[in-house]
């Protein structure tokens, strides 16, 4: 990672330093949300990336890959709750789903 680093054209950084420049390679270990993306990935496009990873990856996924912790017990009752189909939903409107399915239950 860039430390005690003199930048003199800071304009040219954004295109041309990448994730992997920044951030400390075990970032982008297992289970952490740095491994979701590629570190060659260029810095002006690190928001787009996380953005298709919200559209695009599912809560089961993630939960597979560690990056998002829960543990067996809760991920089953809410299997048992509501069924298997909240880890098929998209990170991005997963929650709201899984809130909206448990109050249908309750209600």
């Amino acid at each position: 990672a860039i430390s005690n680093t003199k930048f003199e054209n800071i304009g040219s950084l954004y295109t041309n330093l990448t994730a992997g420049d920044i951030f400390p390679e075990d970032n982008f270990a297992d289970g952490e949300l740095l491994s979701l993306i590629d570190p060659t990935t260029p810095l002006n496009e690190i928001g787009t990336e996380f953005n298709n990873i919200l559209t695009e990856s599912t809560i089961g996924s993630l939960i597979e890959k560690g990056v998002i912790e829960m543990d067996e017990e809760t991920c089953l009752a809410l299997d048992l709750a509501i069924g298997r189909e909240w880890r098929t939903k998209p990170l991005k409107s997963a929650f709201s789903y899984i809130v909206e399915a448990l109050l249908d239950k309750i209600i």
